[in-house]
């Protein structure tokens, strides 16, 4: 079954075979999505700069040249399943941090087996529906990131500060998108 939850920019999509992942134990979280500069204006918009700013000291996420990396460990989450690189937030649950916080993949992303499932057990409408939101999502994500990306680019030639003064900007214009976004 999938659940749609439309909530704009913070839109998110979720599978029940998300819990048990027919690819492996950590899912998705195998290969962690950065967080591309419009998920750093969101989740600054969300409240989450303190967030950012601690777990980039703590080396959760690393500045890259698009935003930020997602560090992977070598763990498990119990001594059932074998040891393997995974997000550092993957938990025995599923991820540790509010979706509010999560690179905005992380909450529309779903895999070729949900859509199947979903088609099968609820008809094929919800997964149409939630394909054509994650299609959305996806080039508005990607155009955004192009934009901020060029941006950054002009503003900062040696690339950013990693700081509160950044991160604010980085949120305003993201507001911005997301403002002009609402008004079509």
């Amino acid at each position: 079954m999938i659940r749609l939850e439309v909530l704009g920019a913070d839109t998110q999509l979720v599978s029940t075979v998300c819990a048990a992942c027919p690819h492996n134990v950590a899912g998705c979280c195998v290969s962690p999505p950065e967080h591309g500069w419009a998920d750093v204006g969101r989740v600054v918009l969300g409240g989450g700069r303190e967030f950012l700013l601690e777990q980039i000291a703590a080396k959760n996420l690393v500045p890259g040249a698009r935003g930020l990396a997602l560090r992977r460990v070598r763990g498990r989450n119990s001594s059932a399943e074998p040891r393997q690189n995974k997000c550092v937030y993957h938990g025995a649950r599923g991820c540790t941090i509010v979706s509010s916080r999560r690179p905005s993949t992380c909450n529309y992303f779903l895999c070729e087996e949900a859509y199947q499932e979903s088609g099968a057990e609820r008809g094929e409408a919800d997964a149409g529906r939630a394909r054509l939101v994650q299609r959305a999502l996806s080039a508005q994500y990607a155009g955004w990131n192009q934009e901020l990306g060029e941006l950054i680019e002009a503003r900062w030639p040696e690339g950013p500060t990693w700081e509160t003064g950044f991160l604010d900007w980085l949120g305003a214009e993201v507001a911005r998108r997301m403002d002009a976004t609402s008004k079509r």
